[in-house]
């Protein structure tokens, strides 16, 4: 398992807008595993806004692929 849990969305962030939902496990973000909250801050310390960024989540047991651009 492992992955961090969406807990919710902002309305118009770059989450919601990618078409991430809330309860989507996160489990990779740009190509590197996400295992828990630490690793998921380390790896978004390094995305520059603007850029978009793959994230893989898993939802009801499907691995999804989202093109996320943090601002």
């Amino acid at each position: 398992s492992g992955g961090v849990l969406v807990e919710d969305t902002v309305p118009g962030g770059a989450a919601e807008a990618a078409g991430m939902k809330k309860n989507d496990r996160i489990v990779a973000i740009a190509g590197k595993p996400i295992k828990n909250i630490d690793s998921y801050m380390t790896v978004m310390a390094t995305q520059k806004a603007g850029t978009s960024v793959e994230v893989e989540v898993i939802r009801n047991d499907k691995k999804m692929t989202f093109k996320v651009t943090p601002k």
